[in-house]
Parts: structure tokens; sequence; C-alpha cells
């Protein structure tokens, strides 16, 4: 399991009191996206294992002795030239990004010292391990990422390195507890999806966890006689009491969805219904995913070829095929069905990703045809084309 910021925040605390200051003694590179660096400090000898692999990325110190190969790939090699013998001074994080900054001390063959950094990125399939220089230019990094590979950041020998794209997120450490409150309130996802899209360091399963641990064992505290006294005007005022002491959230929402909603109880249910390019990959919110691959594709057709799914000629093509009139139809009941179970376990948002090839022609039309018949039930809808300008943006 790849680790979030704050279990690297964590991890960065208990590297600093083991292995600052300490001598890096050897270095393997053990796997195509993992490095063993051993350190000798306090006494002993630490093995800091860097792992960037997309599934598997993390900062930890092992016991496990693994096997090198017996020819030290160029990277290994150049980490070896440059920093083995060096000294950590610091393990550092920016906020509780997903980046972990080594700054290690080493002298050169001149006798002057020189000062890197070792930036390793745990950022599932970006991850990389990056070392720079004291101007801030990469020496290598265990990953290229050239042009073709990414439009936004380029990592290659001879840059001057920069860090990952900034997220709009929020440091947990300084925020008030009204941003937690207003981070929890928004609209048509679920607490810990929400915290985990509002502040750095907490990933969706962190953020789960703590909610189910705060929702399902924390009991209220006990009010004092004096509090109760101060309080009791507005029991008296107030229109509806629940006794929340043992309550789940959903089953809270349960009671204020029979009080204030009524017949309507699916209104604040959201659904996005969203077509992709299976080429620009699955989107990573989705819920329920659907492949319509499988129908007639306008692409092969001149005249239609540069239009989309939102252009009648188009829309017409692909619904004119039996498959897709069923696909549809069928789609639309499992639909129905299955958004009331879904509110009964306490969701109140859903994501329906249909992808084609390139998320231009048959996803367009399916999607549009889809949240046309959702209409008519009682949530919210809301329709997004991820990929439908990125072919042309790209001259296909």
């Amino acid at each position: 399991m790849s680790m979030d910021g704050l279990s690297l925040y964590s991890a960065m605390n208990e590297l600093n009191k083991r292995l600052a200051g300490g001598k890096i003694d050897k270095i393997q590179q053990t796997d195509k996206e993992e490095l063993l660096l051993m350190v000798r400090s306090l006494g002993q000898t630490y093995r800091l294992l860097i792992n960037a692999s997309a599934a598997d990325n993390r900062v930890q110190l092992t016991e496990l002795k693994k096997q090198a190969p017996s020819e030290a790939p160029m990277f290994c090699m150049l980490l070896r030239k440059r920093i083995a013998g060096g000294k950590i001074v610091r393990f550092e994080q920016e906020r509780l990004d997903r980046v972990l900054k080594i700054s290690i001390e080493t002298y050169n063959d001149l006798g002057d010292l020189s000062v890197f950094a070792l930036y390793c990125e745990l950022m599932g399939k970006h991850s990389n391990i990056i070392l720079v220089n004291e101007k801030g230019v990469i020496v290598d990094a265990i990953k290229h990422v050239g042009l073709g590979m990414s439009s936004v950041r380029f990592v290659m020998p001879g840059l001057e390195y920069s860090a990952p794209p900034a997220q709009d997120k929020q440091d947990p450490s300084k925020a008030s507890a009204g941003d937690f409150s207003m981070a929890m309130r928004m609209v048509g996802m679920g607490i810990a999806k929400a915290l985990s899209n509002a502040f750095f360091g907490l990933s969706p399963a962190v953020a789960a966890q703590l909610v189910a641990r705060y929702t399902d064992k924390t009991e209220c505290t006990q009010l004092s006689e004096a509090e109760r006294e101060e309080l009791a005007f507005i029991k008296k005022r107030a229109d509806y009491i629940l006794d929340t002491s043992h309550m789940l959230v959903r089953d809270l929402k349960q009671e204020i969805d029979k009080i204030f909603l009524g017949k309507d109880e699916y209104e604040n249910f959201f659904v996005t219904v969203l077509s992709f390019g299976f080429k620009y990959g699955i989107p990573e919110d989705s819920d329920l995913v659907f492949d319509v691959r499988f129908l007639p594709n306008p692409y092969y057709i001149p005249d239609l070829k540069p239009q989309t799914g939102n252009d009648r000629a188009v829309y017409d093509y692909v619904m004119s095929s039996p498959q897709a009139v069923t696909f549809e139809k069928q789609l639309f009941e499992m639909v129905e069905f299955l958004i009331p179970n879904y509110i009964l376990e306490g969701k109140n948002q859903l994501v329906i990703s249909i992808g084609c090839t390139g998320g231009k022609h048959r996803s367009v039309t399916i999607v549009n045809a889809l949240a046309k018949h959702m209409k008519q039930l009682p949530y919210s809808i809301k329709v997004e084309h991820r990929d439908i300008e990125k072919d042309r943006k790209q001259g296909k």
C-alpha cells in the first residue's frame, strides 16, 4: 500500500531521529523502481528502503535483505559516485505533501563540500526518485519523464528541478475548526471524501478510517448540570430533538431526511454521468464504469469523424444501432434500481463513467441519452464530457 502525506510525516520524524547525521555506507538498486541505502548512525546500520513503484511507493526502514543485481543499473552507479559516503543532514516534507526531501552533504574528488537533495516523490504512477545538485539542477532520476510522457512537468538530467504541480488543498495543521466544518459540508460527497479532497496528507483510506473511528466509537461527553441549564432555553424552543449519542452518521442522515425531506427524500442525491476515452485513462472517482467500444464507431465515417456525440448526426448514427438502444435502456433500469439501495447505505453521490476509445463519439452519445432518460428521476443530474476535445487538440 502506498503512503499518504500523513504517514510520510510520521516516517519523516522517525527517520530524523534515527538517521539524521548518519553516513551512507552502501547503495543498492534492488528493483527497477526501488533503492536500498545502508546508513550508519547511532552505532548501528539501518536499511532505508525507497520505493517509487505505482502501487507500492513508500519510504521506510526495513530488516529485509534483498538481493541486488550482479550489475548495478546506471542510476545506482551515479548515486554511488555522488552521495555514497555522504552525511544525511535532514529529512524534510513540504506541508503534508507526498514528497520527502533528503539533504545530503559529501565531498567531491577535489575535497570540496557538495550538497545534494534526494527527492522521494510518492505519487502513485507518477512516483519518482530524483537527485538534485545544490544549484537545483536534476543530476538524474530513477524514471525519466520527457516530451510525450507529460505536458505538465519534465524530469530529465540537466533540467531545473520543479516540485510536482500543487494541489488546491489546505494544510490540516494550519486549518481552523471552521475550515474542517466547511470541508465536511461539501455538496455531493461523503465526509471522508470531502476531507481527503480538502486537505493535504489524508488519503481516502485514512480519511475513511478517521470518520469510521469517530462515528462508530466516540461517544458524546456528558453535559454538566450548569451546561444543561444554559442550553435549556434552546431545548424548549426546539421543534425536533434527536438523541445522537449512539447514532452512526447514516442513522442521523435518515432521521433528518424523515423530518425535513418527507416524500422528496432523494432530491439531494447527486449523479454525475461522465464520458471518457480509455486511451486517456479511467476516471479515478468512478463508482460504475461501462465500456461502449462494442457500438458502431462514427470515427470511421469521414463526415462524422470531426464531429462529437453532442452533434445530432453522430447521436443519430450511434443510436440507430439496436445494441445502443438496448444497452442504454438496460443501463437506465439498473441505475434506477441501484440508487435507492445506495442511499440506504448512506451514499449521497454516484459517478457513472462511460468510455469509448477516444471519449468523443460513442461514450458522449450514450451519456447524453442516459442523462436525458434520468431527468425523469428525482435526483440532481450532472453531465461531463472529460475527453471530448482532446483528440482535436492533439490534431487527430
